[in-house]
Parts: C-alpha cells; sequence; structure tokens
C-alpha cells in the first residue's frame, strides 16, 4: 500500500499540468464528425472496431482486473452502481467498462485513428467518463475507503496520423468514488495543419488497478470548432417582428472574435430556413446581406456557414454555423371601408366614418398620411372648427394583438361656403287668371325652381305651391329651399238663401260686406240685387262675384225652391 500511495503522488506531480489542459470549444461547435456511443458494439469480432487496446475483453462474464466489456450493464460487482449509460440516461443503452488493471504502463489502453478531418482546421474532442466503483459498498479497508478508493486517472492523447506529432494531450486527474454516479466531461481542443485529415487518439490509464479504478466511458466525439461568430444588425434586433414584409433598409452582418483557437481568415456563406432546422442558401458570400428577394409572412432564419476556404464551405464536415437569426413577418390587417368621404357644408357636424374588415383591429384616425399624429381612435370622428376649404384625413386597421397596422386609407373632402339667410317662405294672394312675381331673394347664386326656371324672378299665373333651389356658385353641395305659396283671392261665401212667400222671391245673404252682384243660374248671369223677385219652384244654383277689377267668384251655393201649399 505504500507503494501504491508514492505512485499516487508521483502521478499528481506529473500529470497536474496535463489535467489544466482539458478544455472545450470555446467559439462555435459544428456538428460531430465522429460519435462512438458503443451501441451497437454487441459481439467480440465487432468489439475490435472500437480501436486496439491491452485488456482483455470479457464478453458475458463480469470483466476481471485488465478486461473490459461493452454493455449496458453496470453493476457486474456488489460496490459498482447499477446505473444507466451516458448516451440513454432514460433508456437502454451501451458503454465501455473497464476494471482497470494493476499494470499502468505507458502503454495506451485504447488506440483508434480517425478520419475524416478537414486539413487547418479546428476541433474539439468530448468524453464521458464515470467512475463506477460506489465510496458506501467499497471493499477496500477503511482508510482507502474513505479516501475514495483507488482514483480513476485517465491521459488523452491526440497525434497526427502517422503518430510523429503530438497535437493536444490531457488528464481527468483524479476522480475518486462517491455515493452516487456522477458522469464528468472532459475535452480537448487541437489544430491541425495542412493535408492532415486524420488523426489517432490514445487513452491512458494512469492509476493502478485493484481496490477501484474502475470506470466507463462513453459518447467519445470530434466536433468541427470554430471562432465564435455573430449575426447581428444595426438597426434591429435580433428576433424582430414586422408587419407585411421584412423593411427594405434590414441588413446583417458577420463578425466573429478570437477564442483558444489559431484562428485565420474566415469565408462565410448566407442561409435562410423557415422552421431553423432546413436551410437554404442565399447568393451572398464574404459581404453583408442585403435581402433581394421578398420573403412573406411567417417566421424566417438567417444565419452564416463559416469555413476557412470554398471547399470548407461546401464540406459538412468542415463547416460551422452562427446562431441564427430570427425574424417574423406579421400579416397586415386589410385596409378599412371608408363610408363617407364627401362634402360638407360650414357650420354643419363634419363625422368622418369608416368600418374595419376584421376581428380584434381598431380605427384610427390621423392628420398626416406619414409620421402623422393618432387623433381618435373609433369608427366615427368627429372633426370640428373647420374653415370652408379642402381637407385630407388619413384612417387605418390596427390590430391590437400584432400591433401591425394595414395601409392608410385617404379621407378627403371640402368644406363649403353656406348662403346667406333666405328670407321666410312667401304666400301670395292673387286674381284668377292675373299674375304674380315670386322673387327668390338672393342675388348672384345658382337658382333651380320647380317650374325648371334658372333666374331670380319668376311669373306665375296659377294658384299652387311654388319653390326654388339655390346654392353658391363655387359648390353644389350646400343648397337652401324657399317655398312659395299662389292662392286665387277667393269670392263672397253665401250664408243663406231666404224665401219670402209674399212676394215668391229669394234673396241671398253672404257672410262678407260689400258690393257684389249676384247670380241665380251659377254665374251666367249677374244683377247688382240680391234679391230675386218671382222664383219658380225648383233647383238653383247661387254665385256671388265681387265688383272690384279682381270679381272674384264665390263658391256655388244650391238652393232648391219648394211648392207652397
Amino acid at each position: 500500500m505504500k507503494l501504491h500511495k508514492l505512485i499516487f503522488i508521483l502521478s499528481v506531480l506529473v500529470f497536474n499540468s496535463l489535467q489544466a489542459q482539458i478544455e472545450f470549444c470555446k467559439g462555435v461547435k459544428g456538428s460531430p464528425i465522429f460519435v462512438e456511443d458503443f451501441g451497437k458494439v454487441f459481439s467480440k469480432t465487432i468489439v475490435k472496431r472500437i480501436g486496439k487496446t491491452n485488456y482483455k475483453f470479457s464478453g458475458t462474464k463480469p470483466p476481471k482486473e485488465g478486461e473490459y466489456t461493452i454493455s449496458s450493464k453496470f453493476n457486474y460487482y456488489p460496490y459498482w452502481f447499477d446505473t444507466k449509460d451516458h448516451t440513454n440516461l432514460k433508456r437502454k443503452g451501451q458503454a465501455l467498462v473497464v476494471n482497470a488493471s494493476e499494470d499502468f504502463s505507458a502503454k495506451p489502453f485504447l488506440e483508434r485513428s480517425i478520419g475524416g478531418f478537414c486539413s487547418s482546421g479546428s476541433y474539439e474532442f468530448s468524453i464521458w467518463v464515470l467512475n463506477i466503483a460506489s465510496s458506501e459498498n467499497s471493499p477496500c479497508s477503511k482508510q482507502v475507503a474513505a479516501e475514495g478508493g483507488i482514483p480513476v486517472n485517465l491521459i488523452f492523447e491526440i497525434w497526427n496520423e502517422d503518430e510523429t506529432d503530438l497535437l493536444r494531450s490531457g488528464s481527468t486527474g483524479q476522480i475518486f468514488s462517491e455515493a452516487t454516479p456522477k458522469w464528468k466531461h472532459f475535452g480537448l481542443v487541437f489544430n491541425l495543419d495542412e493535408q492532415q485529415e486524420s488523426i489517432v487518439l490514445k487513452i491512458k490509464n494512469y492509476s493502478e488497478g485493484g481496490c477501484g479504478n474502475d470506470f466507463v466511458i462513453d459518447d467519445i466525439s470530434f466536433s468541427p470548432c470554430g471562432v465564435e461568430t455573430v449575426v447581428n444588425s444595426k438597426k434591429y434586433v435580433n428576433d424582430s417582428s414586422f408587419c407585411n414584409q421584412i423593411p427594405e433598409d434590414f441588413q446583417l452582418d458577420f463578425n466573429y472574435y478570437e477564442t483558444n483557437l489559431d484562428s485565420k481568415e474566415l469565408l462565410y456563406q448566407w442561409e435562410v430556413s423557415s422552421d431553423s432546422l432546413n436551410f437554404r442558401k442565399i447568393g451572398v458570400v464574404n459581404e453583408a446581406l442585403k435581402l433581394k428577394e421578398t420573403y412573406g409572412v411567417g417566421k424566417h432564419f438567417f444565419r452564416a456557414k463559416v469555413g476557412s476556404d470554398l471547399s470548407s464551405l461546401a464540406s459538412s464536415t468542415c463547416n460551422l454555423y452562427s446562431p441564427y437569426f430570427k425574424v417574423e413577418v406579421l400579416e397586415q390587417p386589410k385596409p378599412p371601408k371608408v363610408l363617407n368621404g364627401k362634402d360638407f357644408c360650414y357650420g354643419e357636424a363634419i363625422i368622418l366614418s369608416a368600418e374595419k374588415q376584421e376581428v380584434g383591429s381598431q380605427l384610427q384616425w390621423f392628420d398626416q398620411g406619414e409620421n402623422g399624429v393618432l387623433l381618435s381612435v373609433s369608427k366615427n370622428f368627429l372633426v370640428e372648427n373647420l374653415d370652408p376649404g379642402k381637407y385630407t384625413y388619413y384612417v387605418s386597421s390596427h390590430n391590437r394583438q400584432t400591433k401591425c397596422s394595414s395601409e392608410l386609407v385617404e379621407v378627403s373632402f371640402k368644406v363649403n361656403d353656406v348662403l346667406p339667410e333666405i328670407g321666410e317662405n312667401e304666400t301670395f294672394l292673387k286674381c284668377d287668371y292675373s299674375y304674380v312675381t315670386l322673387d327668390a331673394g338672393l342675388d348672384d347664386v345658382i337658382y333651380t325652381w320647380n317650374t325648371k326656371d334658372t333666374t331670380k324672378l319668376i311669373e306665375v299665373d296659377k294658384a299652387g305651391k311654388y319653390w326654388v333651389s339655390m346654392h353658391p356658385k363655387n359648390n353644389t353641395y350646400c343648397k337652401s329651399v324657399k317655398y312659395f305659396t299662389v292662392n286665387n283671392l277667393p269670392g263672397p261665401t253665401i250664408m243663406q238663401v231666404e224665401h219670402n212667400k209674399k212676394d215668391n222671391s229669394l234673396k241671398v245673404y253672404t257672410f262678407e260686406k260689400g258690393e257684389f252682384e249676384y247670380s241665380i243660374n251659377r254665374g251666367y248671369d249677374y244683377q247688382k240685387s240680391p234679391i230675386f223677385k218671382n222664383v219658380l219652384n225648383g233647383h238653383y244654383d247661387f254665385r256671388v262675384i265681387t265688383t272690384d277689377s279682381c270679381q272674384a267668384e264665390g263658391p256655388i251655393y244650391r238652393y232648391t225652391k219648394l211648392k207652397d201649399y
């Protein structure tokens, strides 16, 4: 045991610097070009494909010291954890299970040649390691168990393909036993020179066997590693939203930053996707992305594919991708329908009305078409205190959820001059068959009479209703109408006809007083006296007429003279 402790101390001193070299890609990591998850290794023949090893393969029996197996079962011994592999932590998978040998010579435990790299590239080596020995069920002495048993300590070396140049190396350091299984992640970043497309991976066990140093390795991978890349826009932020279309001034730039890699001048190719998974290239290389095509409603993801030269851009194992820049084009609401863009008269209520065409929108009224002031959010917009003249306002439909607005619709109208106050409606009396002059009352306007006359004054000879429509010469909208009533002068109205039996005469009495002439035969003959003598029995139509120049006739009054008995 003293010898063991001395070996542990030496290993810490010699490989402390190696442990410090464990690192991961600090830039952008591409898709793996190589992955070994041991999931398809199920026979002694196939197991040879994992690489060379100086350990013995154990198929179905528990691996003894100096042996390994590839299995989904880890608890071959009571003090080994019953757990899952790293690849499929929630379902059955496989990993490489090792019972370390007491011989920890400089020979690699595992050695494998791996191809498919691109020359002059940078790569990340990644591996997961688990100390499978439990500290609680340890068969070690109390002292050794308390110290976590014999620790796991692996060295990783990456060589060029002819093993003449050690590209990078590092150590896990001492991984002691714990009460619960804990997978630990280790990695190295290395650069390949020109014409190097293959490497040799060597994994060495630098800790003795015995009570402890039992481990599992899983998910060995090699991935391209590039410098940190950024896609940005000087004017817009990632995850921007636009209405209807992406603005014409939208532009993306590509930047990269120095990391732990030997950075070189890079080439980049722009790509776009509608689902962030399937990308297509855009014909822009090594320059800012200015959109030359239209991107419709939906989500659009832009990224840059990065490579050291044109050939690396074309190879899926040699290029990297920047994080994507996401924009979304939102559907623009339909423009509203204007209901009453028209003329108005000065002084009347000016109400502009429009109608939205979709649910969830509201109407917004502006004083200008560009950078206008929001005046009202309503269907009906009341405009007050406008002098005569021409005016234009603008209305749009605004979606309250997406914050998108439709195109502005112009609402133009005119506030027209109005006529001076017209006079009162007029009523005229005239003699039958005479004329009356009707006067519209306003000068220098447009006249339209119901008689089809178009002058200020007209003469009429018939009783009836007359009107004239008038509007200013500069508009036909603001009209005023004046009404006239023309009646013929009424004649006297008979109150009664009285029969005088003494002289067999008939006398006419009227409601009106004055000088009249009287007729017994419907107005065919008149006499100045209201008394008609020696009238025979029968039916008579009396009428009274004035004696002035108008000679207005009154209504007919029928009287029946009966025979006296």
